[in-house]
């Protein structure tokens, strides 16, 4: 499982834009040790989410295709961190 650091550089390699938790368009939650980063209401996703999944998958990533389906966004499980909810 890759961590949210080695997700967060493929996207600024692939994509050219700087990404973190506080960014616009980044959201997290940590469901007892799975750790989710979700990206969404991003143009790069909108015509091409499965291309980008696709992309994702290939470098290492694993995405939850199913995720929002019909959405512009999409849900990549990480390695864990104490993100939104860990203690719950």
């Amino acid at each position: 499982m890759k961590s949210k650091k080695k997700l967060f550089a493929f996207l600024k390699a692939r994509y050219g834009k700087t990404v973190g938790l506080t960014t616009e368009g980044v959201g997290d939650e940590t469901y007892g040790r799975a750790s989710m980063i979700y990206v969404y209401d991003w143009n790069i996703f909108k015509a091409k989410r499965a291309d980008a999944e696709r992309e994702l998958e290939a470098a290492g990533f694993k995405v939850h295709k199913g995720w929002s389906e019909g959405t512009n966004g999409s849900e990549i499980q990480v390695s864990y961190f104490k993100g939104y909810h860990w203690d719950e």
